[in-house]
């Protein structure tokens, strides 16, 4: 019996890792795409390209990690994709002081 409960608490943590994923995938596609538009116009959104296609990069990774059965480490990989949007969001919208010491400290 407990070997049964697992399986359904992982087939469980699938489910809700693949919505997610679907979630982070649609909002930052299609800020991909409005940012292709903006781009010439709004010099920190361009600064942020790079911080977006990770996002959209390691989004891909784990689909495939979960379609692969590595249910623990995408928990991992989630939890880096969170923080990076997180950051991305932050830096959108923070002050030019904040958003400048971001880069001078990140590199």
């Amino acid at each position: 019996m407990k070997k049964k409960s697992k399986i359904n608490h992982q087939k469980e943590y699938f489910l809700i890792l693949q919505d997610q994923i679907e979630l982070v995938s649609n909002v930052f596609n299609d800020h991909h795409l409005m940012i292709k538009k903006v781009k010439g116009r709004e010099p920190r959104v361009h600064m942020l390209t790079p911080l977006l296609q990770s996002i959209i990069s390691n989004v891909i990774c784990l689909a495939g990690m979960l379609n692969q059965g590595f249910i623990n480490e995408a928990y991992i990989i989630m939890r880096a994709i969170y923080e990076r949007c997180i950051n991305y969001c932050y830096l959108v919208c923070c002050t030019e002081e904040d958003f400048i010491c971001y880069f001078e400290h990140s590199m």
